[in-house]
């Protein structure tokens, strides 16, 4: 009889579509057989004989951590720092170039699955046609095996939700100061028709400096692109942040609904609570859709009234009485706080000030040399003259 293990391995691969129910029970009988040979091959190994799963899935599905296996040539795991719900991220070295990236790593399970599979392809394939400060970018999309990764540029810092978590919620102007980076980018997004879906802290990451990325585009929507493929009717994003036509799953979410996820970003910053939060995901869906905000936390986590009265516009649950687009937010922000705006770039010198200083070391720069007469050799002239007949008049002018 097969063991409660091997028993539990092919439900699990079943479930994934690695292997059909047939091919399941097909080789678990040859399992059987095998099993009182010496060094008898798992059910693992027989899968990966039939060419049913990849030694690399196979390693995987053993639950081998990737910085054991390091199943990619071109790059060094160094270890785990994440997890979501498609892929598992790691930090890593990629090896021609010994720069640090991270590797985010679809979940074998999830990869035979074409509509997890384009997803993440499409994640991967936006982020490597973005160059935005506030956003990272991506460097490569490959496949090992059947097992598929994007390695993206590494953001050095903790992301929002840790920072608060660890150190309590953010001073106002500390907490606007990251809101707008984050705006500018959702600018630059909505400029290519891209509605990101799933801004909240833990997407961002800050350094030391201050400065904002968006780590994750994983449910971003193309306005007028490919069709959404979780299914007509589908809630997609995380339910403390994502706005009211969000969660009624409306089929034309545009920029408005980013700028909801702002909103509850920015109390959950100041005030360390999301603005709705429910017993279960759905009544937290409940409450977006139909309870009415109330700043009472702004208040008294001390939030002045402007910030108040941009928080209550922000989370209006009639996408029309929200800022028409990013670039009104961020215009907003930069005439209420001044502060916020970006440093003016310097003036470039004028005049003789322009001229680059001689770097330390070398020789002073020489003056022009003056023009001075050529002297020419008698098979010299007959040359020129050859070439150009009218050279010879010229000369004899001079």
């Amino acid at each position: 009889m097969p063991t409660e293990e091997e028993l539990t391995l092919a439900a699990r691969l079943v479930h994934a579509g690695v292997v059909s129910r047939e091919q399941a029970s097909e080789v678990l009988e040859e399992r059987e057989e095998v099993r009182s040979q010496i060094a008898a091959p798992s059910l693992l190994d027989l899968l990966v004989r039939r060419g049913w799963i990849t030694r690399t899935e196979l390693m995987i599905f053993r639950d081998r951590p990737l910085e054991e296996i390091q199943p990619f040539p071109k790059y060094v795991i160094q270890g785990k720092v994440a997890e979501g719900g498609m892929a598992m991220v790691y930090r890593a070295t990629y090896k021609p170039l010994d720069v640090d990236v991270v590797l985010k790593v679809m979940k074998a399970e999830l990869s035979r699955q074409e509509r997890f599979l384009l997803r993440f392809r499409r994640e991967a394939g936006i982020l490597m046609k973005l160059e935005h400060p506030a956003i990272v970018r991506g460097y490569d999309l490959g496949e090992q095996e059947r097992v598929w990764y994007c390695a993206m540029e590494f953001a050095e810092g903790r992301d929002l939700q840790t920072r608060v978590e660890a150190g309590g919620p953010m001073k106002e102007l500390d907490a606007l100061h990251a809101v707008i980076q984050m705006a500018r980018a959702v600018a630059y997004l909505d400029s290519r028709g891209i509605v990101h879906r799933d801004l909240k802290p833990s997407n961002v990451v800050m350094d030391d400096a201050g400065d904002c990325r968006i780590i994750d585009l994983g449910l971003c929507l193309l306005r007028g692109g490919m069709r959404e493929d979780t299914g007509a009717g589908v809630t997609v994003g995380t339910v403390e942040y994502l706005s009211p036509e969000q969660a009624r799953a409306v089929p034309d979410l545009d920029v408005r609904s980013d700028l909801y996820s702002l909103g509850a970003t920015i109390h959950h910053l100041v005030t360390g609570e999301v603005p709705f939060k429910g017993r279960s995901d759905e009544e937290t869906l409940a409450k977006q859709v139909l309870a009415t905000f109330r700043p009472d936390r702004l208040r008294r986590a001390g939030a002045s009234p402007r910030l108040t009265d941009l928080v209550c516009r922000l989370l209006a649950k009639d996408r029309e009485q929200r800022p028409a687009n990013a670039n009104a937010l961020v215009e907003e922000m930069e005439r209420t706080w001044p502060s916020l705006q970006p440093p003016a770039p310097a003036p470039l010198p004028l005049g003789p000030a322009a001229a680059p200083a001689p770097i330390a070391g070398t020789a002073p720069a020489q003056p022009p040399a003056p023009d001075l007469p050529r002297f020419l050799s008698k098979k010299d002239r007959v040359r020129e003259e050859a070439a150009d007949p009218r050279e010879k008049g010229r000369r004899r002018r001079r």
